[in-house]
């Protein structure tokens, strides 16, 4: 618990600068909402002037008869999972440049399990994605009740849910990615590959409209705002696959950072 506590004591300044540019993005958008509701037939026509690849990226035809829900996907929601990964790798980063300036030899040199080092900052680094989806969505609830926008908390519950088990794995991948490089460079780069590369990977599928089914093998494919806001389902798929995946891929990390050498 101590090394928990002092993970996210480190992790404090970077969590509260990224929430509040999260914050900042997702009352602007909200409040530019509020024009769309006002005159939901401008939007729709514009909606229905895009491709039809484009339009697939934002939630597909299901949207036209939501133009709320199809202006929040497009300018928000479908991004927030990057956003909530590019904070993961940053976190997850930060361990390899300790062991690369040498900060994590004292830690490493008392008495307590290398496995619990490593554990206490996936840990940490979860949790500070968990606060950035947490924040980011009262925020979202409670801007849309002040601009009288029909959003419910359910809706925002599940996105918020679905999102954080996508940037779960991810995060676990970024933080065991950047033990194996060692440096923190190396590290960096391998964290933002492994969360930016699989969300060019989803955005690429849905504009060459690929069967909603082969869209599950990139991490982001789980998460699907347009279907939540319109029919409300839960995260099965993601729960049940993501998690696990999250589960081993943490333990995978564990193991490198037991044997690696500081």
């Amino acid at each position: 618990m101590t090394l928990y506590r002092y993970g996210l004591r480190q992790a404090r300044l970077a969590w509260l600068v990224w929430t509040l540019v999260v914050v900042l993005i997702v009352v602007m958008v909200v409040s530019t909402a509020a024009a769309v509701v006002q005159t939901p037939a401008v939007y729709t026509a514009v909606m229905r002037g895009m491709p039809a690849s484009l339009l697939a990226l934002f939630g597909g035809a299901a949207l036209l008869r939501h133009p709320l829900d199809s202006y929040l996907v497009s300018k928000l929601l479908l991004y927030l999972p990057l956003i909530g990964g590019l904070l993961g790798a940053f976190q997850a980063a930060s361990l390899a440049r300790e062991l690369e300036t040498g900060q994590a030899d004292f830690l490493l040199a008392l008495p307590v399990r290398r496995a619990a080092v490593f554990g206490a900052r996936l840990a940490t680094t979860l949790s500070a994605v968990a606060g950035l989806w947490v924040v980011t969505g009262l925020t979202l609830l409670l801007a849309t009740r002040s601009n009288h926008l029909p959003l419910a908390l359910g809706p925002v519950a599940l996105l918020a849910y679905a999102g954080f088990v996508v940037d779960a794995v991810l995060v676990s991948a970024a933080l065991a990615a950047a033990v194996l490089a060692g440096s923190y460079r190396g590290g960096l780069r391998l964290a933002l590959a492994i969360v930016v590369a699989p969300a060019i990977v989803d955005w690429a599928l849905k504009i060459a409209l690929v069967p909603p089914g082969w869209l599950l093998v990139a991490p982001y494919g789980y998460y699907d705002p347009a279907r939540i806001l319109v029919s409300h389902p839960f995260a099965w798929a993601a729960t049940l696959v993501l998690i696990p995946a999250t589960v081993v891929i943490g333990y995978l990390g564990q193991r490198v950072f037991e044997r690696k050498e500081v």
